[in-house]
């Protein structure tokens, strides 16, 4: 990297200057799976950046920082056995990669820059959705001077992120657009993206679930014929959700099983991840906790190792709710106690409802009434600011919070129950993880 973009490809001469400014202390070298990293103290950084912007290399040296970077992700392949190394490396590069980004999406031509969102957004959608959501908004205002094809993608890349901060609307018509410039250029791939997204959000949010199933069976239809295998295991898990709210389990253990048999042959941890979460929460409901566990487990471990922050926390609040069906009520409230600490601070707010609802769900077993009431009234609050009303049989379960709420009231008595649902519906996201988080003295009529 550093040869690239000081222009001496070939050349012997920037080693031995950085192997120079490592022995005076101006650089720290260390190694990282037989590479060696540098970097320097913040004021050391700010001083050689001054004036190298002072100098006549300036612009040639941040041109050549941008295109190396640029060609990094070009290259990197974040699905199929070199999965983890790309995503390791974008993410050690991710100070390098932002810097690119800003120059290139700043210039007066910035396909270049909208390009390499595009190329970064599967890592982006494990390991920093916020961000991912500011770089796509960006590339959407200015994607009216790029390519039709890549608009297209922009388009449908931020109406997923916008539908995690809430704005269901705003997503759905991104998708329709991207999908209307799909169809304009005959792009089966885009356009069953778009469509899969659709019928997702649809299903998630207003519950029409005949316009929702329409959608996704020509996502996966049109993922098929594309050939797009990674592309047809996300569509099959996504078509195994729809089926899995409904209460289809049999329908939606094949599609998840298909999803996660397909994803391992291409060596797509993601989805399979996914589907495997389904397949722990059918399990569980069919009265298998052991069989549950394991693929909860093997969520988690999959996850992990891709950085998956979300995927991991959704799979700590299904172990959680496995061992509340145990009995096992301390281990329950580890579990979504750790999903919180994992996701419940950057996580979009309707995730975070539903590791709250994993809490709430244990105060109620363990008859914390006033904890319960408190936090099922933030997760109905932060779930309507979503557009993601609570399903039969989703992550926040609706009979479950019904039964909990209906005990609650019984407990608490009508007017202590309308004075902490007041409390916890004003609570804020984060005031209600700390909240769910904390170790507080549990009441005497509690108790």
């Amino acid at each position: 990297a550093a040869e690239w973009v000081c222009g001496s490809h070939g050349k012997t001469e920037i080693i031995d200057e950085i192997a120079s400014l490592v022995d005076k202390s101006l650089l720290e070298c260390w190694a990282i799976d037989k590479a060696f990293r540098y970097s320097m103290l913040q004021t050391v950084k700010d001083f050689a950046l001054e004036g190298l912007k002072k100098s006549d290399e300036y612009s040639v040296v941040a041109e050549n920082h941008a295109e190396y970077f640029r060609q990094l992700c070009g290259r990197a392949v974040l699905f199929g056995p070199d999965q983890i190394y790309w995503l390791d490396t974008l993410e050690l590069e991710r100070f390098n990669l932002r810097a690119a980004l800003t120059k290139l999406m700043l210039d007066p031509a910035p396909e270049a820059g909208c390009r390499m969102a595009v190329a970064m957004q599967d890592c982006w959608a494990l390991h920093n959705w916020h961000e991912s959501l500011e770089w796509f908004e960006m590339a959407f205002s200015v994607s009216g001077l790029v390519a039709e094809e890549l608009r297209a993608a922009i388009l449908t890349n931020l109406a997923g992120k916008v539908f995690q901060n809430g704005e269901v609307d705003r997503a759905l018509k991104l998708l329709e657009d991207g999908r209307t410039i799909a169809l304009k250029l005959g792009d089966e791939k885009q356009i069953a993206k778009a469509e899969l997204r659709i019928g997702y959000i649809i299903t998630e949010s207003d519950g029409d679930y005949h316009s929702a199933e329409e959608h996704l069976k020509k996502g996966l239809t049109l993922s098929r014929k594309a050939g797009d295998k990674r592309q047809i295991a996300v569509s099959l898990g996504a078509f195994g959700w729809f089926n899995h709210l409904q209460g289809n389990y049999e329908q939606a253990e094949v599609l998840y099983q298909e999803s996660v048999a397909l994803s391992r042959e291409i060596g797509s941890r993601s989805p399979a991840a996914i589907s495997l979460l389904g397949l722990g929460m059918i399990a569980r409901v069919k009265a298998d906790p052991i069989k549950a566990e394991e693929y909860a487990l093997e969520c988690v471990e999959l996850s992990e190792e891709l950085g998956d922050r979300q995927a991991v926390a959704l799979g700590l609040l299904e172990l959680g709710r496995v061992a509340l069906t145990r009995g096992k009520l301390t281990e329950a409230e580890i579990y979504f106690k750790n999903g919180l600490r994992t996701y419940g601070h950057i996580g979009p707010m309707r995730r975070v409802a539903d590791l709250l609802g994993g809490a709430a769900e244990a105060a109620k077993e363990l008859n914390r009434l006033h904890r319960c009431t408190k936090l099922y009234a933030c997760v109905v609050a932060l779930r309507k600011k979503s557009g993601s009303p609570l399903k039969t049989d989703g992550h926040t379960r609706l009979f479950e919070f019904e039964q909990s709420l209906a005990a609650a009231k019984v407990g608490l008595g009508d007017d202590e129950f309308i004075r902490v649902w007041a409390e916890g519906e004003q609570m804020s996201m984060k005031e209600a993880v700390d909240f769910a988080l904390s170790d507080e003295t549990i009441a005497a009529n509690d108790a």
